[in-house]
């Protein structure tokens, strides 16, 4: 366990070296490594939304001896993991594409140690309000660097792996948008 703290302050707090020093790790102790913090995570999330469910629409009294949030923790508990294994295999494809159109060179497992490693700030802190949102942020700083460590390409080209997706979905929104805008003014109704 001190081995996996260990790891988790370099990623925050050193992340070129402890990058760089994760090169070779096997993708098993990724998988160890993301698969820990995860279901810390989804255990915090989860306590803290049902607590602020039942605080919010119950009184405290009827909050502390409620069935429903004994109902509702379970599925938060399991549907927490699942969209994070699901965002980390559809995010990393979507992210390994564009490493692989800019000109990175290591294979698939690379890039999803990428994402295990720099989403570490997310599920240490995304739970707590307003630092978590912060957190985000520097996983995107993480991921960049990552990114140019463990694929071996140019920051410049990091920095485009990581932004080109977030430019394409604005470009894709405002098109959506445009067209029905246009479109509101051709079709007239009768």
């Amino acid at each position: 366990m001190a081995a996996i703290v260990a790891k988790a302050a370099g990623i925050l707090f050193c992340p070129v070296k402890t990058f760089r020093q994760l090169r070779e790790e096997s993708f098993g102790d990724a998988c160890l490594h993301y698969g820990i913090f995860f279901v810390l995570y989804s255990l915090l999330s989860s306590l803290l939304v049902v607590a602020g469910f039942l605080l919010h629409f119950l009184s405290l009294n009827e909050a502390l001896t409620s069935p429903l949030g004994f109902f509702f923790f379970p599925f938060l508990v399991a549907g927490t993991p699942l969209t994070f294994i699901i965002g980390l295999f559809l995010g990393g494809a979507i992210l390994h594409l564009f490493i692989h159109l800019l000109g990175g060179k290591k294979g698939f497992e690379q890039t999803l140690r990428t994402v295990m490693y720099s989403t570490t700030p997310v599920f240490i802190f995304s739970w707590i309000p307003l630092i978590g949102f912060l957190a985000i942020f520097y996983a995107l700083f993480l991921e960049i660097l990552a990114i140019r460590e463990l694929q071996d390409i140019s920051t410049e080209r990091a920095i485009l792996v990581v932004l080109l997706p977030f430019l394409l979905v604005l470009i894709l929104i405002a098109l959506a948008f445009s067209f029905f805008w246009f479109t509101s003014f051709i079709i007239v109704p009768d």
